[in-house]
C-alpha cells in the first residue's frame, strides 16, 4: 500500500505499543479525511457544463480554479495568438464598482497582465487603450459573487463528516472490546495481545495460565458504549453527508427523511434550496458569460450538468439492512 512508504510503520505493528496505536490512528484519520474530500471535491467540479469555450480552454480545469480560488481568467495572448483560462490575481487598484481594472494571469511558467473587461465597461475601457500600444484583455469569472472559494465549504464538511465516521470507529470497537482493562506492568503486553486478538476478529483467545491468572487480577472500567450510541452516530454522519450535498446544490435522499416518508411540500421546499445553492454559483458564471460575448464577440454558456428534479440525484448510501425503494 502507497501509505507504507511514508508512514514509518506497517499494520503488522497493530496495537504493539500506544506510540504506534497513535500513529495508526492518525493515518487513519488522514485517510479517511483525504477520501471524504477527494469525493466531494469530485462532486463539486462536476456540476457545471460549458459550451463554446475556446478550443484552447479547458473547462475542468476552469471548474478547478474557480473551485479552489474562487476566480479565474480567460484572456486571449497575442504572442501566442491563442486563449487561455488560467487562475489570475489583483493587479491595480479598484474601479467604482469595487472591480480591478488590471489582472494578472499567473500559472506554471506563466505571468502576465490583462486589462478585465465586462459588458457594462467594455466602451470606457476600450477608449483607455492607447491604440498604439498591444494591451492584453480578458475576462475574469468567479465562482461566486462573494468571491469565496468553495473549497472553504467542503474543507468545513469534510472535518465534520471525517470526525463523525472516525466516532462510528471508535465507538463499534468499544463494543467489541466494550472496558478499559487496568492490570500489572508485568501483564500488561500479554492482555494487550489478547485484545488485539479479539479486534482482529479471532473468535476464540487461548491464554496460559500465567495469563489466566493475570486477568483474574485485573479489573476492568467499561466504557458505555452501546449499539444505540453506534446507530446515533450513524443518523448523525447521514445528515451531515445531506447538509453537504444540499450546500453543494446536489439533491440527495437523507434517510432520516424517508422512513417518516416527507409530504410533497417538504420535498419541493427542500428542492428549492437545492437549487439555490447551486444556481447562486450558475449566475456568476452567466454574468462572467456575457462579459465574454461583450469582450471578444464569443458566445459561451455555461449550465447545470444535472438539474435538482431529475433522476440522477445523489442518493444517500442505506445503513445496514437498508434499501432503496
Amino acid at each position: 500500500m502507497w501509505a507504507t512508504k511514508i508512514y514509518p510503520y506497517s499494520r503488522q505493528l497493530l496495537g504493539k505499543d500506544s506510540r504506534t496505536m497513535r500513529k495508526l490512528a492518525l493515518f487513519e484519520n488522514d485517510r479517511q479525511w483525504q477520501d471524504v474530500f477527494n469525493r466531494l471535491v469530485a462532486l463539486a467540479t462536476n456540476l457545471f457544463k460549458w459550451t463554446g469555450l475556446p478550443e484552447t480552454c479547458d473547462a475542468y480545469f476552469l471548474e478547478q480554479i474557480l473551485l479552489w480560488s474562487g476566480m479565474a481568467c480567460i484572456l486571449f495572448d497575442e504572442e501566442k495568438g491563442a486563449f487561455f483560462s488560467l487562475p489570475c490575481v489583483q493587479a491595480s487598484s479598484m474601479n467604482i464598482y469595487y472591480e480591478n481594472t488590471y489582472y494578472r494571469a499567473v500559472s506554471l511558467g506563466y505571468s502576465k497582465t490583462f486589462r478585465a473587461i465586462t459588458h457594462y465597461n467594455k466602451d470606457v475601457n476600450l477608449n483607455l487603450i492607447d491604440p498604439t500600444i498591444t494591451e492584453r484583455i480578458g475576462v475574469v469569472c468567479y465562482d461566486n459573487m462573494q468571491q469565496y472559494p468553495l473549497i472553504e465549504t467542503i474543507m468545513v464538511y469534510t472535518d465534520k463528516i471525517v470526525d463523525a465516521m472516525r466516532a462510528i470507529d471508535v465507538a463499534s470497537k468499544q463494543l467489541k472490546i466494550p472496558a478499559i482493562i487496568e492490570t500489572t506492568e508485568e501483564s500488561k503486553k500479554s492482555v494487550q495481545s489478547a485484545i488485539d486478538n479479539i479486534d482482529t476478529n479471532v473468535v476464540a483467545v487461548m491464554v496460559k495460565s500465567k495469563l489466566s491468572k493475570a486477568l483474574e487480577d485485573s479489573r476492568s472500567v467499561p466504557t458505555g458504549a452501546s449499539p444505540q450510541i453506534v446507530d446515533a452516530l450513524w443518523k448523525h454522519l447521514h445528515n451531515l453527508w445531506s447538509d453537504a450535498l444540499t450546500a453543494l446544490g446536489i439533491n440527495n435522499i437523507n434517510m432520516e427523511d424517508k422512513k417518516e416518508r416527507l409530504i410533497t411540500d417538504e420535498v419541493n421546499s427542500n428542492n428549492d434550496f437545492v437549487e439555490l445553492n447551486l444556481k447562486y454559483r450558475l449566475d456568476a458564471r452567466k454574468h462572467f458569460a456575457e462579459n465574454f460575448e461583450a469582450a471578444f464577440g464569443i458566445t459561451v454558456t455555461p449550465e447545470i450538468r444535472y438539474e435538482a428534479d431529475t433522476p440522477q440525484m445523489i442518493n444517500m448510501p442505506p445503513k445496514g439492512g437498508e434499501e432503496f425503494g
